[in-house]
């Protein structure tokens, strides 16, 4: 729901969801988004299984021991990020530093530092490669990894150099949905609650 600002008489929408915090009160120009406010989020297409509340995306490739997801790309590189189940565990994100373009990386090197509520914690990336690209909306904007981690909130681009070996440890496809809740069972969650929710 929109909430409006006292513009010199007339009324201007401000653009959000529920949860975000702005800091300080911006008003949006008719056509464009303020620099304070973000877009809606895209996702990744295409079907999804669900364990309990939790999406994971059929397209994705997921290294479930540290919550983290790898796409592959048209031209050869592949795009990872945090599955939605890593994102609530961790809490509201705050900050978000990425590797810089150029940088070598071996699976579960560090792809990204993240401040969170009470924590400055690593973020392991699942597939061993050169950063290509990463995503500039999180410097800014971190709270879009909680926002839409399969889509917007996405972390780096990474140009592989170990794909074959590194999607042997990756679960995919029909492997997803019982590794996902072995994996959700580490956390010592009340299950029923998370499903009923």
């Amino acid at each position: 729901m929109g909430r409006t600002h006292e513009n010199l008489g007339r009324k201007t929408p401000l653009v959000g969801w529920l949860g975000f915090k702005p800091s300080g009160w911006r008003h949006a120009s008719p056509g464009r988004f303020d620099s304070c406010f973000l877009p809606p989020p895209q996702t990744v297409s295409g079907f999804a299984v669900k364990v309990l509340n939790f999406e994971y995306p059929d397209a994705l490739h997921y290294w479930l021991e540290r919550d983290m997801w790898a796409l592959p790309l048209d031209d050869g590189g592949v795009r990872v990020g945090i599955t939605a189940f890593g994102v609530h565990i961790s809490g509201s994100f705050f900050m978000c530093r990425l590797k810089p373009v150029g940088t070598e990386l071996m699976q579960g090197q560090t792809v990204a530092l993240v401040e969170l509520n009470k924590s400055v914690v690593t973020v392991k990336t699942p597939v061993s490669g050169v950063v290509r690209a990463i995503n500039p909306l999180l410097m800014e904007h971190p709270e879009w990894i909680e926002r839409d981690p399969y889509g917007q909130g996405w972390l780096a681009e990474l140009t592989p150099t170990r794909w074959t070996e590194d999607r042997a440890c990756l679960h995919h496809g029909v492997s997803v949905p019982q590794a996902a809740m072995q994996r959700m069972q580490l956390e010592n969650l009340d299950l029923s609650s998370e499903a009923s929710s």
